[in-house]
């Protein structure tokens, strides 16, 4: 699935936690990349300091304007399957930031994971925001893969918004995320058995009120809106990136996936 991991460390807790996120989603035998984004001026120190973390990748200090940038040239030279960066969080935040995440979804040529805070969280259960759209079934896709290798349990979402004037048009829009959920789920692999959650709100907030201390990870695909009148995909998926305290990882419509579930 993951079979070139392009992940960004800079020597702080944030970019363990990006390591072993990396280490879990990756398939066995692949190669990590563990990529520092220095100036020349700095490259030979960047390189030394990669180098204590030697065993469990490739040191490969880089030079480059930006660190996206930096990490997302990489990525590209390498054929990357995925990158994966860890989590800021500013004094004053109640939560989590993963701006160098976002910042990396624009010209990413692959798939992009934003690790949690915790250096040492383990992905047991796995979020899928689902929607019904190409991007959504990308999504599916990485998740069920993912949950298949790791043993994890998987949950889809999808989120349908408030604001229905008639009971019976409430249930005829629950009914029918259900389906679609069934749906997806039935085409779940071997030995993944989803649950499925239909959250009334907008998902940047619904879904993670929903999600909060029960998914590890949530994977959810960008920029489109699916057939039912809810919001899952689009530009919400940078809303929920923010939002949800795990881990996340963004599969974007240009990035390309190789993910092959049987």
């Amino acid at each position: 699935m993951y079979r070139t991991v392009v992940v960004g460390h800079d020597g702080t807790p944030a970019a363990d936690a990006a390591l072993r996120l990396a280490e879990q989603l990756a398939d066995d035998g692949a190669r990590l990349l563990l990529s520092r984004v220095a100036t020349a001026k700095h490259l030979a120190e960047a390189e030394k300091e990669l180098a204590s973390l030697s065993g469990r990748g490739e040191a490969r200090a880089v030079t480059g304007h930006s660190v996206e940038r930096g990490l997302a040239t990489l990525a590209r030279e390498e054929d990357a399957d995925l990158i994966v960066v860890g989590s800021d969080r500013r004094a004053g935040d109640y939560r989590t930031h993963k701006v160098l995440g976002l910042r990396l979804l624009r010209g990413a040529p692959c798939a992009v994971a934003i690790a949690s805070a915790d250096a040492d969280s383990a992905v047991r259960h796995v979020g899928v925001a689902y929607d019904g759209s190409a991007e959504a079934e990308l999504a599916l896709d990485a998740a069920y893969g993912i949950a298949q290798r790791l043993r994890a349990a998987v949950t889809l979402y999808l989120a349908v918004l408030p604001g229905f004037t008639e009971d019976l048009q409430a249930q005829l829009a629950h009914r029918e995320a259900g389906a679609l959920l069934d749906t997806a789920a039935d085409r779940a692999p071997e030995g993944v058995d989803p649950e499925t959650v239909v959250v009334t709100g907008y998902a940047s907030s619904a879904l993670a009120e929903r999600a909060a201390g029960v998914i590890d990870l949530l994977v959810v695909g960008s920029r489109r809106q699916g057939p039912i009148r809810h919001a899952l995909l689009g530009s919400t998926s940078r809303a929920l990136t923010v939002e949800v305290d795990c881990a996340v990882l963004v599969t974007p419509r240009s990035a390309r996936l190789r993910v092959a579930v049987p």
